[in-house]
């Protein structure tokens, strides 16, 4: 009698995190309680609202005790020292000397990037 065992499959990688060249696209204005209108329009102001939210909600992940699970706290604790690099703040969210505040050219590596959307948009049409 023959018996046959099925291969069993490994993925190269453990999280989303582990792939090279991951980006995940968010639109600007969904993570906060302003809007568009909301926000002055110099520079990089909304984009500087956008990942001082995704610092505040990576910061919240990490700190949790038992509501995450370790994994997710890894991958929260590794994107926001990520982050704190790019945005030029330290841990307690103060800016650091000799650094630009927010370095949006620099963030172009950062796994997590901004959308912004157009409701006028024909794409397709």
């Amino acid at each position: 009698m023959d018996m046959i065992i099925p291969t069993k499959y490994k993925s190269p990688w453990d999280s989303i995190m582990d792939v090279e060249g991951i980006q995940i696209l968010i639109p600007i204005f969904l993570l906060g309680d302003c809007d568009e209108e909301s926000l002055p329009r110099e520079r990089d102001i909304p984009y500087r609202f956008f990942y001082f939210e995704i610092l505040g909600r990576l910061r919240e992940i990490t700190e949790q005790g038992d509501q995450y699970k370790i994994r997710y706290r890894r991958i929260a604790k590794r994107l926001f020292d990520k982050l704190l690099d790019h945005i030029g703040v330290d841990e307690d969210l103060n800016p650091v000397k000799d650094k630009p505040l927010l370095d949006k050219t620099a963030l172009h590596d950062f796994p997590i990037q901004t959308v912004k959307y157009n409701e006028g948009d024909t794409h397709g049409q």
